[in-house]
């Protein structure tokens, strides 16, 4: 039985629960430092090349490996065209007050927003 896109993000949050605090943490820290606008918490399972490690699930025993990176990254990379940075913003501005998550696992790759605490 397949799982509906609000049942992938419920399962999602309620995995992601535990890392909320750290989450804020470290948000926090990038805020201060004004290191980006767009800043992009990158939730994976497998290594990848992408951002700055915060958790990592082989020391945490944790599911999920998480990274910090930005918009900025993002667009040197490739992984978000210029032609599309606006229409990025924008859905970004639309939530503000919850975690910009990309998120990569056997299901794909997307974009979630997620409640701050």
């Amino acid at each position: 039985m397949e799982l509906s896109d609000s049942e992938k993000y419920f399962l999602l949050k309620e995995q992601l629960q535990s890392y909320l605090g750290v989450l804020n943490k470290a948000l926090e820290k990038i805020n201060d430092a004004g290191a980006t606008t767009y800043p992009i918490f990158v939730i994976h399972q497998d290594a990848i090349s992408l951002g700055l490690p915060i958790i990592q699930r082989s020391v945490n025993g944790g599911r999920w490996n998480i990274h910090f990176s930005t918009l900025e990254e993002f667009v040197a990379k490739r992984l978000i065209r210029t032609e599309r940075i606006e229409e990025f913003q924008a859905l970004y501005a639309k939530h503000e007050g919850e975690f910009c998550l990309f998120v990569l696992s056997e299901l794909g790759a997307s974009f979630v927003f997620i409640p701050k605490v």
